[in-house]
């Protein structure tokens, strides 16, 4: 089985902390509590971004609570790295958990290939384009043409920590949207359908709650999308030179 489940809780986070805790305790789970990153409380953290590679590589600035997101993943990633792990589940702690998740980490536990992350949701409102592998036990293991966005739910090995450490020494994106470029750097990220975690919307992200970014001009709106399409192209570029290599 999983060797140790993690849930990113902000200490202040109360109420999410109480609602992972009771879907936990119903399906008879255990959980480590790893702390969100506030770059108030620790500014000396804002370290890890690099304003030069968000300006080639993003279309905006990061906000404190993107930076700490990262940061607190980053954090999950270290503990199974520092203590020898296996393999994790990570959520984040406005996860709505189904009540087959033994099923599902079984599941994975059993996988004969090799993976980095296994992907347990998928909150795009329009779903990725995915390649059916194989199924096993009922469930379909799938591939990605661009990994979905959210860090919501997902299990990850302990040689993928390791990669996502070495590769995260400096950020310049969002976590989710780093994961993909990853993927061109050998990050091996699978998802299981049907998914069997969703998101709470019911909460607030607390990204949005501290989110530290200043309201931007008609032009400077612009030329963000302009580079967003730039860069769109860019990755579309990168994965159809990626799968002719591989032969994907």
């Amino acid at each position: 089985m999983i060797s140790k489940a993690f849930v990113i809780n902000m200490p202040s986070s109360y109420e999410r902390l109480n609602a992972i805790s009771s879907q936990f305790k119903k399906l008879n789970f255990t959980f480590e509590i790893v702390p969100g990153v506030d770059l108030k409380l620790e500014p000396h953290l804002k370290d890890f971004y690099s304003v030069q590679d968000n300006i080639k590589n993003f279309y905006y600035p990061l906000s404190d609570g993107e930076i700490g997101c990262f940061l607190a993943h980053r954090n999950v990633w270290k503990r199974i790295v520092e203590n020898e792990i296996n393999y994790g589940l990570v959520l984040e702690d406005d996860a709505l958990v189904s009540d087959d998740l033994k099923n599902v980490l079984e599941v994975i536990d059993n996988l004969k290939i090799d993976w980095h992350i296994i992907k347990l949701t998928e909150t795009n409102l329009k779903p990725r384009r995915t390649k059916n592998l194989f199924n096993i036990d009922g469930y379909d293991l799938v591939s990605y043409y661009k990994p979905p966005a959210s860090t919501c739910a997902y299990v990850i090995s302990r040689s993928g920590a390791e990669l996502l450490l070495s590769l995260s020494i400096k950020i310049s994106r969002p976590i989710d949207i780093e994961k993909q470029w990853y993927v061109f750097k050998g990050l091996k990220i699978f998802g299981l359908k049907p998914y069997t975690v969703s998101q709470n919307f019911k909460f607030v992200s607390e990204i949005d709650r501290i989110k530290s970014r200043k309201e931007i001009t008609s032009s400077l709106k612009i030329k963000r999308n302009i580079k967003r399409i730039l860069l769109s192209l860019e990755y579309r570029l990168k994965k159809f030179l990626y799968d002719l290599k591989n032969n994907i």
